[in-house]
């Protein structure tokens, strides 16, 4: 019986005067269950969906922060943390870790990858599970511990093939040898772009308390509250404030969730308006289709009156509708997974590894159980109307009406109430994309700060024989390098820096004018990002110098400095920069040239 039904509800919606119906339901259903099945496992993945740690909500950040300057969030210096981690109690672990990168090399091929020095109780911290050997030991978490490495799976899976002996053996990281001990999972919840992992090893003595470079997660004692480790925490900043005025004074912690700082308070926004946005999609989804079987419902009426006039059972006909309806939505919802796993896919090769939870994305069959579901059960219930409508009409009066349905004027008020609602969402889904076209546009306006047409970026990654760097054989090369660049034809100019515009990698440092021997982090210091450049970097990009000069050219010793605009009317609001001096958090000084 439900395979006869299956057979003719197959047959009945490809008829030549039922494709075009058939084939606007499909495609309707299509849209809205792949857009709202692949928003929402998206949203899962990101806000819901339990992060990589055992007991994940145990799980903190701690931030340093300076309310009187108006820093918020900021890194934590390593004697800082090493005080948080001797003074409390709410911590059963706390664990440091800074962004480097790394030379990676083996079999004579050197690579420049995303690295991360962490304390040796991180994966404490986490307690998540190597893939493979162990984690770092405390005693190799010290000033001249052994030198070893853990890779991140993924560098693991596509540079060494996965070799579970590699466990064991040595590699050149950054011209040294390290042994292998371990194989961390790539998804760490808070990257997935990590593949060295070295230990961190403080040095209270060289990164002092005023040189703020750290993250800290930490894992709340058993029964802890935030509450209680803020309270904590707070007193320890405040003991530290007094005995340390020069660098700690106005400076405390904040605790806040893993995912919180994981996803961040701008994603999770974005997130809930695409989500809504999603929403109003499948309602629109819904009551298009609700119209489109309404207005087939006259069409119908006759066939369903002769139908009954010649013997078929009201469950017969019943049974009909629903099969036709559950078909629709059945093939609708099998084209919109297939669109939801593509609509996944692009987005994981085209989003940046820092998204977060980008590895975690995966298609989520409760969301699309729930979209398909939405969808069949609004065909099946608007699908009935003609089927009962039938059961209702006698034979004659639908013949004498030839087509015209009597319940045209029964059923005309639902389909005007659909038809308002239907042009009210697609409004409102109209202008927000008019919204967003508008913001999308403005940000393709939107300067860069340097000239991005006609230009070409290539990254090199050059060996390294020690952990102390000879930059004079790279200096000699980088010359041949510009030297033979600029006798290519069409090319204007050329320079070099440590990091691209909008990098991956991004440093910076503490800034106050005049000079000293020592930066004490007065309040008229700046927090400022740095890059290293040739002296013809900033004609390469286009870049107009305001004041001044650019940097010599050649390989001297230079202490020399050119300041953005924003930064030079930040230190010296009263003058002009050029030809002042500044100091920075390492202790050097500098003079402005540009």
């Amino acid at each position: 019986m439900i395979v006869r039904d299956i057979r003719y509800a197959f047959r009945s919606l490809t008829v030549r005067h039922n494709r075009a119906f058939t084939l606007a339901t499909v495609l309707t259903f299509a849209l809205g269950i792949g857009a709202a099945t692949a928003i929402f496992s998206i949203v899962h993945a990101v806000l819901l969906a339990p992060l990589p740690y055992g007991t994940a909500d145990r799980v903190v950040h701690v931030v340093g922060r300076n309310v009187s300057r108006g820093l918020p969030e900021f890194s934590v210096s390593t004697p800082d943390f090493l005080s948080w981690r001797e003074r409390t109690k709410s911590f059963e672990s706390i664990a440091a870790l800074s962004g480097e990168g790394v030379n990676l090399g083996a079999a004579g091929r050197f690579e420049r990858v995303e690295g991360v020095r962490a304390s040796a109780s991180l994966w404490d911290v986490l307690e998540m599970p190597l893939v493979a050997g162990r984690a770092f030991t405390p005693a190799e978490d010290t000033l001249g511990g052994a030198p070893v490495v853990i890779l991140g799976e993924g560098i693991w899976r596509t540079r060494f093939g996965a070799d579970p002996a590699l466990v064991g053996r040595a590699i050149t990281v950054n011209g040294a040898s390290h042994t292998v001990v371990g194989i961390a999972p790539q998804d760490v919840g808070f990257s997935t772009a990590i593949a060295a992992w070295l230990p961190l090893a403080p040095d209270p003595e060289t990164y002092g308390r005023g040189d703020r470079r750290l993250e800290v997660v930490a894992r709340l004692a058993p029964g802890v509250t935030l509450a209680q480790a803020q309270a904590e925490l707070d007193a320890v900043s405040t003991a530290l404030a007094t005995e340390f005025p020069d660098t700690n004074l106005g400076w405390d912690g904040a605790i806040e969730s893993s995912r919180a700082w994981i996803v961040g308070e701008e994603a999770r926004q974005r997130l809930l308006v695409l989500l809504a946005a999603v929403v109003v999609l499948m309602l629109v989804a819904c009551t298009n289709v609700a119209n489109l079987q309404i207005a087939r419902a006259a069409a119908r009426q006759r066939e369903m009156g002769v139908r009954q006039a010649l013997g078929a059972a009201r469950g017969r006909l019943v049974a009909q509708m629903i099969t036709e309806n559950a078909l629709l939505a059945g093939i609708g919802g099998v084209l919109g997974l297939a669109l939801a796993y593509a609509a996944l896919q692009a987005a994981i090769a085209v989003l940046p590894p820092t998204t977060p939870r980008l590895a975690a994305f995966a298609l989520d069959w409760r969301a699309a159980l729930i979209a398909v579901s939405v969808a069949a059960a609004t065909a099946i219930a608007f699908g009935l109307l003609p089927a009962l409508a039938a059961m209702r009409t006698q034979l004659a009066a639908v013949l004498q009406q030839m087509g015209r349905s009597s319940v045209d004027g029964q059923r005309g008020p639902l389909r005007e109430i659909l038809v308002v609602v239907q042009f009210t969402l697609a409004t409102v889904l109209v202008v927000a994309a008019a919204l967003l076209a508008q913001h999308l546009d403005r940000l393709q306006r939107t300067s860069l700060g340097f000239r991005a047409d006609q230009l070409l970026v290539a990254r090199m990654t050059l060996p390294q024989e020690s952990e102390n760097i000879d930059l004079t054989p790279h200096l000699a090369l980088y010359d041949r390098l510009l030297a033979e660049i600029r006798g290519i034809p069409g090319v204007r100019s050329v320079g070099i820096t440590s990091e691209i515009p909008l990098g991956e990698f991004d440093t910076s440092m503490m800034v106050a004018p005049g000079a000293g021997t020592a930066l004490t982090y007065e309040h008229e210091s700046v927090q400022a990002r740095w890059r290293v450049v040739s002296s013809d970097y900033l004609a390469a990009l286009g870049v107009p110098l305001l004041r001044g000069r650019a940097f010599a050219a050649g390989n001297a010793p230079s202490r020399s400095m050119i300041l953005s605009e924003g930064l030079a009317k930040r230190l010296f609001p009263n003058g002009d920069a050029v030809g002042q001096t500044v100091r920075l958090g390492n202790g050097q000084v500098r003079n402005i040239v540009g």
